[in-house]
């Protein structure tokens, strides 16, 4: 009992002022850094699906092991989706699509890696209202 004692006076002080007894460093580590991330196609039509893929990534000070996190923005406006691919169905033209992806060691969070798109008119599925108005007649005279 005395030794018990002796430890907790000598050894762990700040258990006795209910800071509690760690006796490991505290350090606050590094986050990781930010991946290069490109979204493909480089310039999508809509209708078509998107794609995000890391084409540099992340690294860690600490060796730290990393778990990727996606975040999709459409025209600015936060989406639920969190995995690298856009479905087809809901791509349109005018959108701007954005891909926000960090690294995760554990701890910390790491800065975005970003990319940005904007979708355009698909082939046939133009508004253009002269072409509505084309009689199909090239007479001039």
């Amino acid at each position: 009992m005395q030794t018990v004692f002796r430890f907790l006076l000598l050894g762990c002080w700040s258990l006795l002022i209910g800071a509690g007894c760690d006796t490991t460093r505290d350090d606050p580590g590094h986050p990781p850094t930010a991946p290069q991330v490109r979204i493909t196609p480089d310039t999508p039509l809509a209708g078509e699906a998107l794609g995000a893929s890391i084409w540099l990534e992340s690294t860690d000070e600490d060796g730290d092991d990393l778990v990727y996190q996606w975040h999709w923005q459409k025209n600015g406006v936060d989406l639920t989706y969190t995995g690298p691919d856009i479905p087809h169905l809901v791509t349109e033209k005018g959108e701007t699509w954005r891909v926000l992806v960090t690294a995760f060691d554990g701890t910390h969070t790491g800065p975005a890696g970003t990319d940005e798109v904007a979708i355009g008119v698909a082939p046939g599925d133009d508004d253009d209202d002269a072409a509505d108005d084309d009689t199909g007649d090239d007479d001039t005279s």
